[in-house]
């Protein structure tokens, strides 16, 4: 019998991949570069692709989010989800700043989902308590630190960011507790997660609740402590967004607006607008270009 002899495992020794890039930029007055492509994105008006954090350590800055203005300070911290349209301030003046932008792939390298992404509250900004602020600027240095050194290890930055991800998120749903319990939290996360993907659908309300197993009346009473919106009104103010949006950097017309947002009549779409907003569509457009 011939001798046989064990198999060259060397083959099947497992070769572990190269860690793929974090596709992630951080800004702060110690790398501040008026000229890099990230700066000068980031200084101008535009509709997000990526999140965006902005914590600010001294003074106060100003952004314009969704045509709204929203302020961060010492005390709180601005995001910005992508699609959101973001105006930064003409000056920061003196403010100390960190300013955190990543994508869809790096928040899905993280273990878990943030809600406080999804802003139950509208408010667009993070409050952090003199504890949460001193933890979250020391998990901020680490993340600098370990990012400087050549983009940093990604499993390192994974970590910290996790880190503050998960102050981030203890501290707003904080905030949400103590306006109402966590089943209704819940609740309203799911509907404010469906209103996202379906509103350009044009959806009744009474699907939406069947969707959600909710009755209407329920449906209503969660939606309304969150936003002093009924369920429609939330829905139409999510539409109303995105045409702002829309208007705000694509200049659609009337026709291609209507029919994005799930319109198909176009006269009743202007109608609507009109009667949401106050000016006709052409005419908010043209205030943007003032």
């Amino acid at each position: 019998m011939a001798e046989t002899f064990p198999p060259d495992l060397s083959s099947l020794l497992y070769q572990a991949a190269p860690p793929q890039p974090l596709n992630l930029s951080i800004v702060t007055p110690r790398n501040f570069d008026p000229e890099s492509p990230t700066v000068r994105k980031m200084t101008n008006p535009h509709r997000m692709s990526h999140y965006f954090l902005l914590f600010v350590k001294e003074g106060e800055v100003t952004y314009s989010v969704d045509l709204r203005p929203v302020t961060a300070t010492a005390d709180t911290v601005l995001f910005v989800l992508p699609h959101q349209v973001r105006v930064p301030p003409a000056r920061k003046g003196d403010a100390d700043f960190f300013k955190l932008v990543f994508d869809e792939s790096v928040l899905a390298r993280l273990p878990r989902t943030y809600r406080f992404w999804l802003d139950p509250l509208s408010s667009q900004v993070v409050p952090l308590s003199a504890d949460a602020r001193r933890r979250v600027w020391s998990a901020l240095g680490s993340l600098e630190e370990t990012w400087a050194q050549g983009q940093g290890e990604p499993a390192l930055v994974l970590v910290y960011l996790q880190v503050l991800m998960s102050e981030l998120d203890v501290a707003y749903l904080a905030g949400v507790g103590r306006q109402s319990a966590t089943r209704d939290l819940d609740a309203f996360v799911k509907f404010k997660a469906l209103v996202e993907e379906r509103f350009a659908l044009q959806p009744k309300v009474a699907d939406l609740a069947e969707v959600l197993a909710q009755s209407e009346t329920r449906l209503y009473t969660v939606v309304k402590a969150f936003t002093g919106l009924s369920p429609k009104e939330f829905l139409t103010k999510r539409t109303i967004v995105e045409a702002q949006r829309l208007l705000y950097y694509s200049r659609p017309s009337v026709k291609e607006l209507a029919a994005h947002l799930g319109f198909d009549d176009e006269s009743y779409f202007s109608r609507w607008f009109k009667k949401e907003v106050g000016r006709s569509v052409s005419s908010f457009s043209t205030s943007l270009r003032v």
